[in-house]
């Protein structure tokens, strides 16, 4: 879990669906990057539980399926700054 994590677009997504459901393309257009790029992300992320999508009309929305991911997240990159990792 922590592998699939820590990489920096995934953290990316991981910060903009913690705000709102998301479809790929805006998720996409949000960083810059490939939607197809983008739909690996997100697969690594539901693959280990930490995302979830839902149907809405023709689209897909990604959301966090569990927001205390966040507070995880936000203790370790904490702990990287106190011991200046």
């Amino acid at each position: 879990m922590f592998s699939a994590i820590s990489h920096p677009k995934r953290l990316h997504i991981i910060t903009l669906i913690a705000e709102k459901s998301m479809s790929v393309t805006s998720i996409a257009n949000e960083m810059g990057c490939e939607p197809p790029c983008t739909s690996q992300h997100l697969r690594i992320l539901k693959a280990i539980d930490i995302v979830e999508c839902k149907r809405e009309g023709h689209e897909m929305l990604y959301c966090l399926k569990h927001k205390c991911i966040l507070n995880a997240i936000n203790c370790i990159i904490k702990g990287c700054e106190i011991y200046g990792e």
